[in-house]
């Protein structure tokens, strides 16, 4: 069975985000994406004891990768500006929401 390319450019920078991420708390994932947020993270801190306190914040992501071949490292450096299309109905839902969404772009060339 073949993994396309995007299935596996998109794991690739969701396991990277994982890895940065896993420090500050307990990842949560929707059993279907019906909010089109990727991922949810319930944080946690330290206690002078050592172990983690889990807190009352929940916090979403939404990730979108833009690949080297769209965007070089050359085109990313000289750059003002980065400019993604999205939905605007996802914007002003996620507006609604009692819990915020992070929109996060990761850059492959760079």
């Amino acid at each position: 069975m073949e993994v396309g390319t995007n299935d596996a450019f998109e794991r690739k920078y969701m396991e990277k985000f994982r890895a940065v991420a896993a420090e500050y708390g307990e990842f949560i994932k929707y059993e279907r994406d019906r909010a089109t947020r990727d991922l949810g993270l319930h944080l946690t801190r330290p206690t002078s004891k050592g172990k983690e306190l889990v807190s009352p914040a929940i916090v979403w992501f939404q990730m979108k990768g833009i690949r080297s071949s769209t965007l070089s490292r050359n085109d990313y450096d000289k750059a003002s500006k980065i400019s993604l299309s999205l939905d605007i109905k996802h914007l002003k839902f996620w507006y609604m929401l009692p819990e915020p969404t992070y929109l996060v772009i990761y850059i492959e060339s760079a």
